[in-house]
């Protein structure tokens, strides 16, 4: 680059983690040399980065139990919501034949 010509940089972009950012979080894996430059150890942030995958796909997978569980619940939820409405009908039912009964019976009586 025509920036800093000493440092022989290539003239393809390159892709990567900015080396004062990845400091604040990984220091270890950061170096800087005499004349202030800063470089990465990208070999010792491969490691860094498959735990990272590990951990959010251990999330993931508890996650996807919850959803299961939670899918299972409402299911479980819906049915006995369906239930219920059944045997309110019965309910509703038996009540108007009982109160069919009742007003055939003081019908009879008067």
């Amino acid at each position: 680059m025509k920036e800093f010509p000493k440092q022989n940089f290539d003239s393809i972009p390159q892709i990567g983690f900015i080396a004062q950012e990845l400091k604040k979080v990984l220091p270890q894996l950061v170096s800087q040399n005499d004349s202030g430059y800063y470089s990465v150890n990208y070999v010792k942030v491969v490691p860094v980065l498959v735990m990272a995958m590990k951990e959010q796909q251990a999330i993931i997978e508890a996650q996807k139990k919850e959803n299961e569980s939670q899918k299972a619940e409402a299911s479980n939820a819906t049915s006995s919501s369906e239930e219920n409405a059944l045997e309110i009908e019965k309910l509703k039912a038996q009540l108007n034949a009982l109160l069919q009964a009742q007003t055939a019976t003081v019908s009879a009586v008067k």
